[in-house]
């Protein structure tokens, strides 16, 4: 009997540090790597705080959460609760990691798109894998154009190609200073504020009490 009890407690142990030893894939769309890197440094920062092992991802951004859900990676870094609201093996750790404010903006000629009232007639540029647009943006808006980055439908709006889209005002920024063009944004107050959460593959639930007590740590008020 006693011997019993110490091969078990040995097998525990060894499982114990086989988790601690193991290396957790984390996912990083692309687009949060390039306007929010800062971001991702406070999070990879919340992480390594646990004592765990991670090894960070960044993937196109429908990639990084088809990935995710599969149980390709562990986590999924930076996601809105409706975009997972269909992946159900994913599991939202409860402390939010950022809230973002998204502004939407339109050609300098145009001003006159970002009256509320004219949308249901206008177009608007949204980015692939970047699900708020289909829940909180599309149905608002008579046509919707689908690109891969939002460098691209920023590009589209300040060519006068497509009415107008979303994006950060520090994105914004930045965009403009990087091509030259520029863009009028619309009001004095952002069109959308969201939180974001990290979510956790289900095989992997039991990361998720480490990584809450670090994000309570380092996120919360």
């Amino acid at each position: 009997m006693v011997r019993l009890l110490l091969v078990c407690c040995a097998t525990l142990l060894g499982m114990a540090n086989g988790q601690a030893q193991q290396v957790f894939q984390v996912g990083i769309h692309s687009s949060l790597e390039k306007y929010r890197p800062e971001k991702v440094q406070q999070i990879k920062q919340a992480l390594a705080s646990t004592g765990l092992q991670f090894e960070y991802l960044v993937l196109p951004n429908e990639r990084t959460l088809r990935m995710a859900s599969y149980g390709n990676l562990a986590i999924d870094m930076y996601r809105q609760p409706l975009a997972m609201k269909a992946h159900k093996d994913m599991v939202q750790v409860p402390t939010a990691v950022d809230k973002v404010e998204f502004w939407l903006y339109t050609h300098p000629s145009t001003p006159n798109l970002c009256n509320k009232e004219a949308f249901s007639q206008q177009d608007v540029a949204g980015v692939l894998g970047i699900h708020w647009f289909k829940n909180y943006i599309y149905p608002k808006f008579k046509h919707h154009q689908v690109v891969s980055q939002f460098s691209q439908a920023f590009k589209l709006v300040a060519s006068g190609r497509v009415g107008l889209s979303l994006l950060t005002r520090v994105g914004i920024e930045q965009e403009v200073n990087k091509s030259g063009m520029q863009v009028k944004i619309c009001g004095s107050e952002p069109f959308l504020t969201i939180n974001m959460y990290s979510y956790v593959h289900n095989d992997f639930f039991w990361l998720i009490p480490h990584i809450t007590k670090a994000y309570e740590k380092h996120f919360s008020d």
